[in-house]
């Protein structure tokens, strides 16, 4: 009938309507949106430059290259929950380099030391309560890995840190030590933590550097290590 074309007219008009009028809508959102990506990238390049200026700095702390950091942005022509940013950790580690990706370029070790100098910079500027470090000190060893250690206590003294080690080095900053080891009881694998007190610490640290806690030469080269890190400890907290 008349009646019903003209009321199939008319919802189509609506119909039509409200989807002009959101894709109106639709337009007018992926505009702001477009907008504040386009702030927040201009916000990232701010803050990437002071960035990288801060972990570069950490980074030479722990025996790596000078101004060996940088970041990287390329924008993209679309944008997505990210933003229109694509961001790439570029080092440099060795002198007469130039800067290649952080995934590409780090060894173990460096890795391990550019992962420390991010997190002591980070911490700076997003405080947590506790930061847990599982053998961050992968591929290191000696004075780098004493250098990692006197970081890693150095952060301690804002925030509570957990450390699993298996170096020296690092392990010789303890305030607190406990031992951690695997069981088998009735055919189950049982792990087990026990807080070891200052005389038994130091044994562990001369199990750690020569395999044999009670020789004399293992535990004197422990004693020796302890003192020469509650040294550094005492020098940082008197700065």
């Amino acid at each position: 009938t008349a009646t019903g074309s003209l009321l199939s007219v008319i919802i189509c008009v609506i119909a039509f309507l409200i989807l002009t009028r959101k894709e109106k809508h639709i337009a007018e959102l992926k505009e702001e949106c477009f907008k504040n990506a386009k702030e927040l990238s201009k916000e990232r390049e701010k803050i990437s430059k002071i960035l990288a200026e801060k972990v570069s700095l950490e980074m030479s702390g722990l025996s790596l290259a000078e101004n060996g950091f940088n970041i990287k942005i390329h924008q993209k022509d679309l944008f997505d929950v990210d933003g229109i940013d694509v961001v790439d950790f570029v080092v440099r580690l060795n002198k007469g380099f130039d800067f290649a990706s952080l995934k590409d370029a780090a060894s173990g070790g460096e890795g391990s030391r550019i992962m420390l100098a991010l997190k002591v910079v980070l911490q700076n500027a997003d405080p947590s309560q506790l930061l847990i470090f599982d053998e961050i000190d992968t591929g290191i060893s000696g004075n780098v890995a004493f250098k990692a250690g006197l970081k890693l206590y150095q952060v301690s003294m804002d925030t509570q840190v957990i450390c699993i080690t298996h170096l020296a080095q690092v392990a010789c900053f303890f305030d607190k030590t406990y031992y951690i080891e695997k069981s088998v009881v009735n055919d189950t694998t049982v792990t087990s933590a026990k807080e070891l007190d200052n005389r038994e610490s130091i044994k562990q640290l001369g199990m750690l550097l020569s395999g044999n806690e009670n020789s004399k030469a293992s535990l004197d080269a422990a004693e020796e290590l302890y003192s020469e890190a509650n040294k550094e400890k005492n020098k940082l907290s008197k700065a």
